[in-house]
């Protein structure tokens, strides 16, 4: 990704009829601003994800290394947190994570004859 720096994503905020509020993300200090609704419980996840090294949910696990500093991480985490990958179609992200794939999880096996 080259130098660290301040990446300014743009995300609908539901609070504020759905208008572009910016979600900030420092990789260098790890940290999440902005004044996009969705900044508190994004700042949240990342930390937890941080501390236990992964996103876990009945639908499976994403394993991360470093979600404040490592783009794919954080992207993941940032995914996770907003809603999935429907949400994360309406995110307008900056020129340095576009084309940034996030980290990818693992579902476990689910036993013969279960719908998903």
């Amino acid at each position: 990704m080259g130098a660290m720096a301040t990446h300014t994503i743009m995300f609908p905020d539901y609070s504020r009829g759905d208008e572009p509020r910016a979600i900030v993300w420092d990789d260098e200090t790890g940290e999440v601003s902005g004044d996009n609704v969705e900044v508190p419980s994004i700042r949240r996840r990342v930390e937890r994800a941080a501390r236990d090294g992964h996103i876990l949910d009945e639908a499976g696990r994403i394993d991360v290394r470093d979600p404040r500093h490592d783009p794919a991480d954080f992207l993941a985490v940032f995914r996770y947190e907003i809603g999935g990958t429907f949400k994360f179609e309406r995110v307008d992200l900056p020129p340095a994570l576009r084309g940034v794939k996030p980290t990818q999880g693992w579902r476990p096996d689910l036993p013969p004859g279960t719908v998903a």
